[in-house]
C-alpha cells in the first residue's frame, strides 16, 4: 500500500466501527456525533495514496464504495437492520485528490417494508465531487 499520512480529522466525527474485510482494508471511515445520538447522515473520509489511480486523484472504484458505504451506514443506523445494496447510479462531477478531507451527507428519500432508497453527496475543497442514489434491501429481523 501507499505511504500513510497523519489523519486530521475534523471535531465532531469518530471513527465508524468495522464493517467487514473490505471496509477495513479501504478505511477508516468516519461519522459525525450527533449531540442528540441520533442517525448519522454526516460522514467523512481521508484519501491516501492506496485511494489514487494512475492519474493521482481518487480511484472511481473508490468514489463508488465511499457513495455505497456512507449511505448504508446510515441506512442501517436509522433503521437498525442490516442491509445489501441492489442498485446504484454514480454521478462524478470533479476529481478526489489525496490528502483532503471528504464529506458526505446522506438523505433517506424513500421507504416502504423492506426496501430503502438513499442520496449521498461527497464534497471535497468546498464543492460536491460526486453524489449517487441507491436501494439498499433490509434483512428481515
Amino acid at each position: 500500500m501507499g505511504d500513510k499520512v497523519s489523519i486530521d480529522i475534523p471535531s465532531g466525527f469518530e471513527e465508524i466501527s468495522a464493517r467487514g474485510p473490505f471496509a477495513n482494508l479501504t478505511g477508516p471511515f468516519f461519522r459525525m456525533v450527533n449531540s442528540d445520538n441520533a442517525p448519522a447522515t454526516t460522514f467523512g473520509f481521508m484519501p491516501e495514496q492506496q485511494h489514487m489511480n494512475g492519474l493521482g486523484f481518487m480511484h472511481g472504484g473508490m468514489v463508488c464504495t465511499l457513495l455505497d458505504l456512507f449511505m448504508a451506514q446510515a441506512v442501517s443506523e436509522r433503521y437498525k437492520r442490516r442491509l445489501v445494496t441492489t442498485n446504484m447510479q454514480i454521478e462524478f462531477l470533479k476529481t478526489l485528490p489525496a490528502d483532503h478531507w471528504i464529506e458526505a451527507t446522506v438523505s433517506i428519500t424513500e421507504v416502504d417494508a423492506r426496501n430503502v432508497r438513499a442520496h449521498a453527496s461527497l464534497l471535497s475543497r468546498g464543492s460536491e465531487c460526486a453524489s449517487g442514489n441507491a436501494s439498499f434491501r433490509l434483512f428481515r429481523r
